[in-house]
């Protein structure tokens, strides 16, 4: 009864939702580079990425050598997104702004890149041309780390408005 009183009761209901969503696997499909549909020899890699069902986000790696249960690898993730995702829809449709308006609130938090050489890692978290584009405005070709950054302080001065008034 007494943890009714002082809020620990709700407190202890909101750390476990966090608990629930400590962490978030996103997965960004990129399209090939010049030249990846071939290997080292030129042939032709026979190899299909789907997701086939969008409910259930599984990202399904087909090649055609081997036996059938050798061609199909099959991930399951929270979320993927397709080659066709812009850096705005990788920012906001994945758990990232979110992420970043907690940290705003006291919430830590911590987005990480992982993949092989040349998966794109870099252009996700730092965009197309970081530096040439950092302007007074965003553009469409900044990363991860200049959109939270520039959220983060725009969720700031938010509640710095908020808790003048």
């Amino acid at each position: 009864e007494e943890a009714g009183r002082d809020g620990s009761e709700g407190q202890q209901e909101e750390e476990e939702e966090e608990e629930e969503q400590a962490v978030s696997v996103v997965v960004r499909v990129r399209p090939p580079l010049e030249g990846e549909d071939e290997d080292m020899y030129g042939n032709l890699l026979p190899m299909a990425i789907s997701v086939p069902d969008e409910a259930r986000p599984t990202l399904q790696v087909i090649s055609k050598e081997g036996t059938e249960s050798e061609r199909t690898t099959r991930c399951t993730y929270d979320k993927v997104l397709w080659m066709n995702a812009d850096q705005r829809s990788v920012f906001e449709s994945s758990s990232i702004k979110p992420a970043v308006v907690g940290v705003a609130h006291g919430i830590s938090a911590c987005v990480f890149a992982y993949g092989q050489t040349s998966a794109g890692k870099t252009f996700t978290m730092l965009g197309d041309s970081f530096g040439e584009s950092m302007g007074d405005s965003m553009t469409q070709d900044w990363g991860l780390i200049p959109r939270a950054v520039s959220t983060l302080f725009e969720e700031l001065e938010r509640e710095r408005l908020v808790l003048s008034d």
